[in-house]
């Protein structure tokens, strides 16, 4: 654990995967796991972008998580949402300031294009993304 010294983590720190994973619901970390399927977490993000998964009166959390070569987003629900989008596809992401949102692009298949998150959070997958990429472009 860092030590405490009044200062947020820094965007190149490791994402803390298993604090974020302590912050899901156990409906959500069932999910996790049976999505996971045994990969290893690099990022998790629990984001403040909602959508449709069924509920009369609630609209589910969308989950960002991080793992391989591909970014998957997850709501949990009577009718859950589940979308997985390749690393490559995603190569002029951006984090939005104006807004608090972390822009996916290009990705002209994905449903949700925009997520609501920290701007710590949004370095840390934005990391995450680029040491993907350049891992492929090594290969």
């Amino acid at each position: 654990m860092p030590p405490v010294t009044g200062q947020p983590p820094k965007a190149t720190d490791p994402a803390p995967a298993a604090g974020a994973r302590a912050a899901l619901s156990k409906a959500e970390r069932a999910f996790l796991d049976k999505l996971a399927a045994g990969q290893s977490v690099a990022a998790l993000v629990r984001t403040g972008t909602t959508v449709d998964v069924g509920e009369w009166f609630r609209r589910g959390r969308v989950v960002g998580v991080c793992w391989g070569d591909e970014w998957v987003m997850f709501a949990v629900g009577r009718r859950p949402f589940v979308e997985r989008i390749p690393t490559r596809a995603l190569t002029a992401s951006v984090y939005n300031h104006l807004v608090g949102e972390l822009v996916l692009a290009p990705a002209p298949e994905a449903r949700l294009k925009q997520l609501r998150m920290s701007p710590v959070e949004a370095g840390r997958v934005l990391r995450w993304m680029l040491s993907v990429c350049d891992e492929a472009v090594k290969q």
